[in-house]
Parts: C-alpha cells; structure tokens; sequence
C-alpha cells in the first residue's frame, strides 16, 4: 500500500525523493521503495525522516492493524 503521508510530507517540504535519500544516504531507489509502500524504514531511520520532513514517525507510518497483516501474509 502506497504511503501517501511520506510523499505528502515530502511535497510540503519541496523536496524530491533524491534529495530526502540523499539527506538519509541512501540510494533514491531505495527511499522510494517506502513511499511506494514495498519498504518500511527501520525505526532510526524513521526517526530521521520524521526529522527530515518536520512531522512525527506516528503520523508519516500510520497502519491499522490489518495492514500490518497483510505485510506479514
């Protein structure tokens, strides 16, 4: 499931995918691999993008429990 909250964010900032995965030092196919939903970031680097994009990690990575399911199925 897209995140539609981090490309949010991201927008609200004025940044591209490039240039929040250059401020995490990652690659940029990496960093959209969370905004498309197939990744979820480890909690440090959660934190950093939270930081990044000026929100919480609450906000940016909400999922209901039966989303957590089926990333788990």
């Amino acid at each position: 499931m897209r995140n539609k909250e981090l490309a949010n964010a991201r927008r609200k900032m004025n940044l591209t995918q490039s240039q929040v995965a250059d401020k995490l030092g990652i690659r940029a196919s990496s960093y959209q691999r969370f905004e498309s939903g197939l990744r979820i970031p480890r909690v440090g680097m959660a934190i950093q993008l939270a930081h990044i994009l000026n929100s919480s990690v609450e906000h940016l990575f909400q999922f209901s429990t039966s989303e957590m399911d089926k990333k788990e199925s």
